[in-house]
């Protein structure tokens, strides 16, 4: 289960590994020990702050999937891959009228993973290739709902001044691709640049408080189980489920295609 989390997001912290694995905290620290020391996973921490895990090769191997690329965890990327994990650890808790299960949400991993390549032309003789999904906007993720695609994306800060135009047409690209979005936000300025968004849009922004996932996470991982399933008997909660089929970026519907454009004017 701690190998398949971390195929699947860039890297994760204990608590998001035993939330998913439904085991005490303390039993899964002891794991990550072991499989760092079988190679299975490596530890590193950033800012002397606690260990970030993440799959090798090994590990890959061990799970029997295919192999993808290892991404060591930076400094530079630390507070965005750590709000996906919240995120994507947040979506998978369980919830009383649905829940979902991180099998069924495509990290922004999986999708990179999955990426489609074509050729563009020719270089000194050699053939040269792009990728297929250019000029589409990547998520930091999207997920099955039923039958339908729903994008994620996080958003903490905004970057720059022209960061409210970038967001309005990441916006509109996910628009063209997926039903509805969740846009994840933690600076008062990205709320209120997505707020302003959602007059155009309406009920297909779904508005999250980055704080309010990591207060959920907080209170779900007071109530862990202090006993390990086998020793206890106690059934394991399964938060992880089947993985299901990554559709590269290309490849998923336009739902406003050139002919359903025709056929409404």
């Amino acid at each position: 289960m701690i190998l398949t989390v971390l195929y699947k997001v860039l890297w994760a912290h204990d608590y998001h590994l035993a939330i998913f694995a439904d085991q005490p905290l303390p039993f899964i620290r002891a794991r990550l020990k072991q499989l760092a020391q079988g190679d299975l996973i490596g530890r590193i921490s950033i800012s002397r702050g606690p260990a970030c895990n993440y799959i090798t090769a090994a590990g890959i191997a061990a799970l029997g999937l295919e192999q993808r690329n290892i991404r060591i965890p930076n400094m530079y990327t630390f507070l965005h891959s750590l709000a996906e994990a919240d995120v994507f650890t947040w979506l998978s808790l369980p919830r009383q009228k649905s829940s979902i299960k991180l099998g069924a949400i495509i990290t922004e991993r999986d999708i990179a993973a999955k990426r489609e390549m074509i050729p563009a032309g020719h270089q000194n003789g050699k053939q040269l290739f792009e990728s297929a999904d250019r000029g589409i906007h990547c998520p930091d993720g999207y997920m099955y709902v039923g039958d339908k695609l729903v994008a994620i994306e996080v958003e903490r800060v905004m970057k720059s001044k022209t960061s409210r135009t970038h967001l309005s047409d990441n916006i509109a690209s996910l628009h063209e691709r997926f039903r509805r979005q969740i846009w994840v936000y933690e600076k008062e300025a990205v709320r209120r640049a997505i707020e302003a968004q959602k007059v155009i849009y309406g009920d297909e922004l779904i508005m999250v408080d980055l704080e309010k996932i990591r207060t959920d996470i907080g209170k779900y991982i007071e109530h862990l189980p202090g006993e390990i399933s086998k020793k206890s008997g106690r059934i394991r909660r399964d938060l992880i489920g089947e993985l299901m089929e990554v559709i590269p970026l290309n490849r998923i519907e336009n739902l406003y295609d050139e002919t359903e454009i025709e056929l409404e004017v």
